[in-house]
């Protein structure tokens, strides 16, 4: 028995150490090794080597924190150069490449939890002064870096930040004038000088050659705050847009992105700078703007609600200009694009600056027509439009457009009416097959499917013939019920159990052209929750309009 005893806690501990220690050198093995080697001045000033890799911490006493790199020539003089990468606290703050001996001051501004911060130094390549006769030494060296400095304020208005650039043609926000621009490197900052009470417009764009096919990641900080964040696919211009409220007592912004670019490791002769992001031009607005901030330039017209409109997208916050009030009512129109409107809808508010805000929830992506009453503006000269999410059509497997899209939004127009003429509820035009005849009205018949309810005003007029037709897949079996009313007032009910289109027969005097004609069904369907196509709309009903003239 005393045997057995003893024998256990000995076997228990030779399995320790021939399991668990093993285990636990593998896992410090994998671990970067962090060598720094002693203080010198033989550079000229105090400053020590890292190895290939190096890591220390230090007292934080402000968030704004400066150092000098000196980097040799004999592992930077290469093809690909050296790459240097530097953390802090955990987070790529920069990413540096150097084709020469250098020394290069670096200057950042980021908060430090806990006033310690934690900088990480990683090289590409290290050398060994004995291997290239400059001294006595076997050891590998990265980088030479300096005594951390801090500061109270920006020792530069802008820091991370190259000279001013000029374009060769001009964005369309300019008006496709030239325009002054600066390059920012991986992370920068500047002083905004934006006067208390006033809007902040500015513009960026991602420079990378491979941005279409690996996004960019660019977040804004105001003060050490997340004001805003992208995930860029393209190299159009973004506009940004903060408001008032956002730039009071605002000392600071930081634009940082997640990798930067460098020409000269594309080919001999390339732009040797570390670049990331381009930003023009940084402009205080006063209070309430003269012209559309926020916007991206206007598309081409197209049919919006039954008439030719012009329309620009909106990023997550924008503000328009009213203009002088002619009328009752302002009126104007919203969509959506996104392709999982259904399931997550967006959400739009709507602020006049003097006036009665107003929430929408697009939950499809038809044109939606909307008003504000005389009464609801107020003595409003703008009008703010904030979207709860962004989206990239190109990230979501739609097109080529990488742009960073909050909701389309037509001109504002004064109307004595409170609504647009067209088609409100209503997706887009489409045309019966080729070949496909509907009796009365003949081929290549333009339709437009309804939701659940839809609203045609100023379309229909005396003569024209209406037609229907639903497309449910179990119609045979549950028809559906459709309600038509002309200016409130029901004028006929049909219950459709093909899918055919079928002619409303209206009496003589309900065809005297009312001012708006409304259908309605009492269900809809989804092609795609049903497994049919990828189509995520939900349908109602298609209506056709045809005019004495068309009509075979």
């Amino acid at each position: 028995m005393s045997f057995k005893f003893r024998f256990v806690p000995w076997l228990i501990f030779h399995l320790f150490v021939l399991v668990l220690v093993p285990f636990q050198t593998a896992a410090k093995a994998q671990e970067k090794k962090s060598v720094l080697y002693p203080y010198d001045n033989s550079l000229g000033q105090k400053m020590r080597w890292t190895g290939a890799y190096a890591r220390f911490s230090v007292d934080a006493p402000k968030d704004i924190f400066a150092l000098t790199v000196h980097v040799s020539r004999y592992n930077s003089e290469a093809e690909k150069g050296l790459e240097l990468k530097v953390r802090a606290n955990g987070q790529m703050i920069d990413t540096l490449h150097f084709f020469e001996a250098a020394e290069k001051e670096l200057v950042y501004a980021m908060p430090v939890a806990s006033r310690k911060l934690e900088l990480e130094f990683e090289v590409s390549r290290t050398f060994q002064p004995r291997h290239m006769g400059a001294a006595n030494s076997y050891s590998d060296l990265g980088v030479a870096i300096s005594e951390v400095q801090f500061f109270d304020s920006l020792p530069d208005a802008r820091i991370g930040f190259e000279g001013s650039d000029i374009s060769t043609e001009g964005p369309a926000w300019s008006e496709k004038k030239p325009i002054t621009f600066r390059w920012t490197r991986a992370r920068a900052s500047w002083d905004p000088e934006c006067p208390e009470g006033q809007w902040l417009s500015f513009y960026i764009a991602a420079g990378h050659s491979d941005v279409s096919e690996r996004p960019v990641r660019i977040s804004l900080f105001g003060n050490g705050k997340e004001l805003r964040h992208w995930v860029v696919q393209n190299a159009d211009w973004l506009p940004v847009l903060l408001r008032p409220e956002e730039t009071r007592n605002l000392e600071r912004l930081t634009l940082q992105s997640d990798r930067v670019f460098n020409e000269r490791l594309q080919y001999p002769g390339g732009d040797p700078r570390d670049l990331s992001i381009a930003v023009a031009p940084m402009n205080p607005v006063a209070d309430p703007p003269r012209k559309a901030l926020g916007f991206y330039p206007w598309e081409e017209r197209a049919e919006i609600l039954g008439q030719q409109q012009r329309y620009h997208w909106t990023t997550k916050l924008a503000v328009a200009p009213i203009g002088s009030q002619r009328g009752k009512y302002l009126v104007m129109a919203l969509m959506a694009a996104e392709t999982d409107l259904s399931e997550k809808p967006i959400e739009v508010l709507l602020r006049p600056d003097r006036g009665t805000q107003r929430k929408v929830t697009l939950k499809n992506s038809m044109w939606q027509p909307l008003s504000f009453s005389a009464e609801d503006l107020g003595k409003s000269k703008t009008i703010e439009i904030e979207v709860s999410r962004t989206w990239c059509p190109k990230a979501a497997g739609h097109g080529v457009d990488g742009r960073d899209l909050g909701i389309a939004v037509t001109d504002f127009l004064f109307s004595h009416r409170e609504s647009l003429p067209g088609w409100e509820g209503f997706y887009q035009w489409e045309k019966t097959p080729e070949g496909f005849v509907i009796e009365g009205a003949g081929t290549n018949v333009r339709y437009r499917w309804s939701s659940a309810r839809g609203a045609i005003r100023g379309q229909f007029k005396a003569g024209d013939w209406l037609f229907i037709m639903c497309a449910h897949p179990d119609i045979h079996q549950h028809p559906v019920h459709v309600r038509i009313s002309g200016d409130g007032k029901l004028i006929g009910e049909e219950t459709l159990a093909d899918n055919d289109f079928h002619r409303v027969l209206l009496r003589a005097q309900e065809l005297a052209s009312p001012e708006e004609i409304t259908v309605e069904v009492d269900r809809t369907w989804n092609p795609k929750k049903l497994g049919i196509s990828n189509d995520d709309r939900d349908l109602g009903v298609a209506v056709a309009i045809v005019p004495a003239t068309e009509r075979r």
